[in-house]
């Protein structure tokens, strides 16, 4: 409990210059604790702490205070709504009482919280959890367990979730549910055998059965109790029985039920319920389509809280069911979503910045939403953060880095095993190790990934970690080309052109060149146009040359723009133009091409 010894102290400590203890006066003053309550000196001192840049005191300031925080006097609406019940519960929370430390703590625990309040909730969810407050014990495991700002404390907090739990404190047990569904079946067990349980732990039962979950998996006794759950008016119970009505395969379907199950726990403001609604209307799963209800659906269920309505809407003006695509509006619902958590809208806005689709390119925000999705756990952006620390996307190299991203995505993903055997293959952040490479390509390669086994060819066609082996290179590229990969059918186009591993033969080389160019490949689309302005394998055509020289210029290829030069110069299937001539000259030499170097030095071109 404040006293007034611990008054004079902070006063001197003010006086020195501490800003915790001005900030510290001025919460004491306009509440009461320890001092008569002084609004004006209240004032006074959180100015002083807001002048120094304390983020506390300027937040109090703002939201207690008139005009802003400039006034003296107490801001109508805080007065009229809250202050004189946070006033006393801040004065029982100084005298010890755990629910209102509890209280007082609430909404300070936010990740845009500045430090010293969030820390200062803490204490008060510490001392409430110590006198036994069951509340504050759930409230600090969870923060424990799940906050980035405290280190250390993950199993401490898990299991003070799982003390709370034991304690039958229901939020704990549904908190347990999604973590460790085991660790609380005899407390939910033992709950519903009351006769007057709560819906909520019926609901919780009918989940270990619904699953098949620490017992066996029985569909029509889960049915049994989600039944009885709603009975007690559990709306997620009503939400658990109508998707086994909608999609389990162990019942038959029944749409119509499904959707009047989905309706009543929406009209009770069920968030997850509303989300389910809105794909009814989208889908005409038992009722009608109707988009305009759909939309309407996904809007209510966010303004909920429900974070996969973010993605539906997403998707909704991205033309899934809407009439017309709007970038726009679907990124405005990725933003949303970003913020309300879902790592599904994170990443996919990273897909937007990156192609500029309703927003500006932004290598930087890439980067930063890429990072934010991996951290978080998304396990999609894990390659594509190792990618932007390989390539210094949005941010500096660091291949130590990228190896860490590489290595953790290797756990689960072919994509990350070839992404990591490309580390060994290069020392990317670790020492090269040419057979550690191999080793890694082959998991990849002999799964099916086409990456891993066009990749694999090139060490058997350059002897890199292997003894060199064209006839093995050509089986690699093939299995990679079966499944459209570009850079593979370029280069089986490659090898039969120059007779590697196989009989010369530029036609079957112009047919993999053709097909690999088709597929997008940069390098297969520039070859193709060689063969074209050659007239190797195919009639000489230097139309189809310029186009294809052309589609891998425009994505930065530099010997296509060369050869697009001499077009120029030459009148090659274009009229001649010294300008274009000249601009492609420059652009092939800019991009160390050293033939367009050479040809600008040799005919003293000038730069267009």
């Amino acid at each position: 409990m404040t006293t007034k010894f611990d008054i004079i102290k902070l006063k001197a400590q003010a006086v020195l210059g501490n800003v915790e203890a001005m900030y510290e006066l001025g919460f004491n003053y306009l509440y009461g604790i320890g001092v008569e309550d002084n609004i004006e000196k209240a004032h006074e001192y959180l100015q002083k702490a807001a002048a120094k840049n304390f983020a506390a005191a300027k937040n109090l300031l703002t939201n207690v205070f008139a005009d802003n925080g400039q006034s003296s006097a107490i801001n109508s609406d805080f007065k009229e709504k809250g202050y004189a019940t946070f006033k006393r519960i801040c004065q029982d929370a100084d005298k010890g009482d755990p629910e209102a430390l509890y209280i007082k703590s609430i909404g300070k625990l936010d990740d845009d919280i500045d430090d010293y309040r969030f820390f200062r909730a803490i204490d008060d969810l510490t001392k409430a959890s110590q006198k036994g407050y069951v509340p504050a014990l759930f409230a600090l495991g969870r923060i424990y367990h799940i906050s980035t700002r405290i280190s250390g404390k993950k199993a401490e907090g898990l299991s003070m979730i799982q003390q709370a739990a034991d304690m039958e404190f229901i939020p704990a047990i549904k908190y347990m549910m999604a973590k460790a569904p085991e660790s609380v079946y005899k407390v939910v067990k033992h709950m519903s055998e009351d006769q007057n349980a709560d819906g909520e732990i019926l609901c919780m039962l009918g989940q270990y059965y619904q699953e098949g979950i620490v017992v066996e998996k029985d569909i029509n006794k889960a049915i049994t109790i989600f039944e009885k759950s709603i009975l007690e008016g559990n709306t997620d119970s009503m939400l658990e029985l109508g998707w086994i009505f909608e999609q389990s395969e162990d019942v038959p379907h029944d749409y119509k039920r499904a959707f009047e199950l989905y309706s009543k726990a929406a009209d009770l403001n069920n968030a997850a319920a509303m989300n389910n609604l809105g794909t009814c209307y989208k889908k005409g799963i038992g009722t009608e389509d109707d988009k305009e209800k759909a939309l309407a659906c996904y809007t209510k269920a966010a303004e909920l809280g429900n974070i996969e309505a973010y993605w539906n809407l997403y998707l909704y003006y991205m033309d899934d069911i809407s009439t017309e695509r709007n970038f726009k509006k679907a990124v405005e619902w990725l933003e949303k979503g970003d913020k309300a958590g879902n790592l599904e809208c994170t990443f996919q806005l990273t897909m937007h910045i990156m192609n500029g689709d309703g927003i500006e390119e932004d290598a930087n925000k890439y980067f930063l939403y890429m990072q934010k999705a991996a951290k978080g756990g998304y396990k999609d952006a894990f390659v594509r953060l190792g990618d932007c620390y390989r390539y210094g996307i949005g941010t500096q190299q660091n291949g130590n880095y990228a190896f860490e991203w590489y290595k953790k995505a290797s756990e689960f993903s072919l994509d990350g095993i070839a992404s990591l055997a490309k580390c060994y293959t290069y020392g990317i952040g670790i020492q090269r190790d040419d057979k550690k490479a191999i080793e890694l390509y082959k998991i990849a390669a002999e799964q099916g990934y086409a990456q891993a086994q066009f990749d694999l060819g090139i060490c058997y066609r350059q002897g890199e970690g292997v003894e060199k082996d064209p006839q093995k290179a050509i089986e690699w590229y093939l299995k990679a080309a079966e499944q459209g990969h570009g850079d593979a059918l370029c280069n089986l186009g490659i090898m039969y052109e120059n007779g590697i591993g196989v009989d010369q033969d530029s036609s079957k080389a112009f047919d993999f060149f053709k097909k690999s160019a088709v597929a997008g490949s940069v390098q297969g689309q520039f070859c193709l146009g060689h063969l074209y302005y050659s007239g190797r394998g195919t009639e000489q055509d230097y139309a189809e040359a310029i186009k294809w020289f052309k589609e891998a210029a425009d994505q930065g290829e530099p010997d296509s723009m060369f050869h697009l030069a001499i077009c120029y110069n030459d009148g090659l299937g274009v009229e001649k133009d010294s300008n274009k001539m000249a601009y492609y000259m420059y652009a092939a030499a800019d991009r160390g091409f050293q033939r367009a170097i050479e040809a600008i030095q040799k005919y003293n071109i000038r730069r267009p």
